[in-house]
């Protein structure tokens, strides 16, 4: 099978600017309140108030995860 190696085009499957990739889950700033105030600011980089979050296992047991603003996709 032959791969094509291209830039994607403007109408690409990306999340419009404003939502979450998938896998992640849209979050309102209430989901953080038990996390530092200066910490969610610094993710929260459009100021809406919606950041997205996607949780993963860790080695230790413990709950682990990334969390991204709701930018524009690829950013």
């Amino acid at each position: 099978m032959a791969l094509a190696l291209g830039v994607p085009a403007a109408t690409s499957a990306a999340p419009p600017v404003g939502s979450c990739p998938s896998p992640f889950v849209t979050r309102t700033l209430d989901f953080f309140e038990n996390d530092p105030p200066e910490l969610v600011a610094s993710v929260n980089k459009n100021g809406d108030d919606i950041l997205c979050t996607l949780d993963f296992p860790t080695a230790s047991g413990k709950p682990g995860g990334n969390v991204i603003d709701n930018t524009a996709a690829g950013l």
